[in-house]
């Protein structure tokens, strides 16, 4: 069986809880919360990456283009800082990826 698509992922996992609280699959109590706790935080980081590279992408490409440095730069450090804060990513990539858009932005790169 191959990579399952993202959108399948969850579903799946859902799918083997039900297997699991019915009683068709036996698992320890702590294997059961783990699978519980996976459900519950699934999509939390990736809808906050996902929402910072749409921005990063609209900066680059469209509208966001037409803007000043000062404004985009505001725009990714506060995107930065909350996906940081979600824990998605920690200060060191934080600022290699502001520092990665900037340099491009500047044509350092």
């Amino acid at each position: 069986m191959g990579r399952l698509d993202k959108r399948e992922v969850l579903p799946s996992l859902e799918k083997l809880l039900e297997k699991i609280e019915k009683g068709e699959i036996e698992v320890l109590s702590y294997e059961k919360d783990a699978l519980k706790q996976v459900i519950e935080q699934y999509e939390t980081k990736e809808r906050p990456m996902s929402a910072y590279f749409t921005l990063e992408d609209w900066l680059y490409n469209k509208n966001g283009k037409e803007k000043p440095i000062e404004i985009k730069s505001a725009m990714l450090w506060g995107a930065l800082w909350v996906v940081k804060e979600m824990g998605c990513i920690d200060w060191d990539s934080m600022r290699n990826m502001y520092g990665e858009f900037m340099s491009k932005q500047m044509n350092l790169r």
